[in-house]
């Protein structure tokens, strides 16, 4: 994900540079490197200058002051630790989903961001909000009437493998729910305009059908393959934590299948309202 936000980053006119990479994977610095190399080629393009190179994080904060833009693309479970370690300097962070993958990380990046010392500015790259469909079937939602129901299903190939197998192993990974599907429930929020009922969702999720024989055997725990989430919303006015909140009629409903490869659609989204529905 670090390479792809460097082609991005890149492709802006050289109107942002990129002054520093830092991975203590040097493998990856490698293929960096090459690919700003190839962008640097550009014929209509300036050329850019060689970044400075550095394995370890703490020698990058030296350089903090210099920095208007951290794009953090570290596996997920580092998220919240470097947001930590970064949000009190006054710099805008782009930093990979999901930005964090348990209710305590969630806990303590919250508590943080409250303090008077945080002087971040924070975003979390959801890219499924740019999709050009998505961004379609926003513009054809006043046409459906009242929104009463969204349905999105995923039918894909398996859990990639990353560096380190880190998505394999419980203690660093919130499973595919977090992972991968952090995308849909944000997709949920933005094509309703409501935020979760968190307290009333509803999943049904199996383990080990796909992977039972292609995953290394020291995985004591198989990753989750298949799940049914469902979801009512709340209304706009209601609260989280009152007594007497109030849920709208509106509801979701995610499917994900990991074993689907090949199908004719990877994802899928219906939207049902009160005059049509909507594929």
């Amino acid at each position: 994900m670090g390479q792809e936000h460097i082609s991005y980053i890149m492709g802006y006119d050289r109107e942002i540079r990129i002054d520093y990479l830092c991975d203590p994977f040097l493998p990856s610095i490698d293929k960096a490197r090459k690919l700003m190399q190839e962008h640097s080629k550009h014929p209509l393009l300036p050329p850019t200058r060689e970044p400075m190179v550095l394995t370890d994080e703490e020698d990058l904060r030296r350089y903090a002051d210099e920095i208007d833009l951290l794009v953090i693309a570290s596996p997920n479970y580092l998220h919240t630790p470097t947001l930590l370690r970064w949000g009190h300097y006054d710099m805008t962070i782009l930093c990979e989903k999901p930005v964090a993958i348990s209710q305590e990380q969630h806990d303590d990046l919250w508590e943080a961001s409250q303090r008077s010392e945080w002087k971040a500015r924070l975003w979390v790259a959801m890219e499924y909000r740019y999709i050009p469909a998505i961004a379609k079937l926003l513009s054809l939602l006043p046409e459906i009437g009242e929104l009463k129901m969204v349905t999105i299903r995923e039918n894909r190939y398996p859990f990639l493998h990353k560096i380190g197998q880190w998505n394999r192993d419980l203690n660093k990974t919130g499973d595919t729910l977090v992972e991968k599907c952090c995308h849909f429930f944000d997709l949920f929020r933005l094509i309703t305009g409501k935020e979760v009922a968190v307290s009333k969702i509803h999943a049904l999720a199996q383990r080990g059908i796909n992977y039972q024989d292609e995953e290394d055997p020291i995985v004591e725990t198989p990753i989750i393959d298949s799940a049914y989430v469902t979801m009512p919303f709340r209304k706009e006015e209601a609260s989280t934590t009152s007594e007497g909140a109030k849920w709208s009629n509106t509801i979701g409903c995610l499917e994900l299948c990991m074993f689907a490869e090949g199908s004719r659609h990877q994802e899928e989204i219906v939207v049902t309202g009160t005059e049509v529905r909507m594929p």
